[in-house]
């Protein structure tokens, strides 16, 4: 945490208790975050509020560096088709993989543990969906592309 800001303990607690009362209001509404945008961007404002109170400058150039590693995977990805290769209810093996896109199977796998959070890629030796929500969304957008 940053020295400059001796009231960083206050700033978590004030930001804790907004995020209590989000909880708290989702709780109570009984309803998701999916179905209420307003809460939802809320939390997600109240979150990154949490991580600027103690992330130091060299956090953000790490981040940054994830994400553009995390692009340049995508990016590969997507060229190669990778994820329409992923069975929806099933899995594909990284060799199967390197061999449906013919690429080295290091390279998938160096490839995928940079991308691990890209849905629907899970390192675990085979690709699957890693969510059931994931899943869903990802068939909804294959019956919707086989529709037209």
């Amino acid at each position: 945490m940053d020295s400059q800001h001796p009231d960083v303990a206050a700033q978590l607690e004030t930001l804790a208790a907004q995020l209590n009362a989000v909880a708290q209001n989702l709780r109570s509404s009984n309803t998701s975050l999916t179905s209420n945008p307003a809460e939802r961007m809320k939390l997600l404002k109240l979150i990154n509020n949490f991580a600027s109170t103690v992330k130091e400058p060299q956090d953000d150039i790490m981040e940054t560096m994830i994400s553009s590693a995390k692009l340049a995977a995508t990016n590969l990805f997507l060229k190669w088709d990778v994820f329409e290769m992923i069975p929806v209810d099933g899995t594909i093996s990284y060799s199967e993989l390197a061999k449906n896109t013919g690429a080295d199977v290091n390279l998938i796998s160096r490839l995928l543990f940079a991308s691990r959070r890209v849905p629907p890629v899970r390192n675990h030796g085979r690709l699957t969906f890693h969510s059931p929500r994931c899943m869903d969304a990802w068939r909804d957008r294959r019956l919707e592309a086989n529709r037209d």
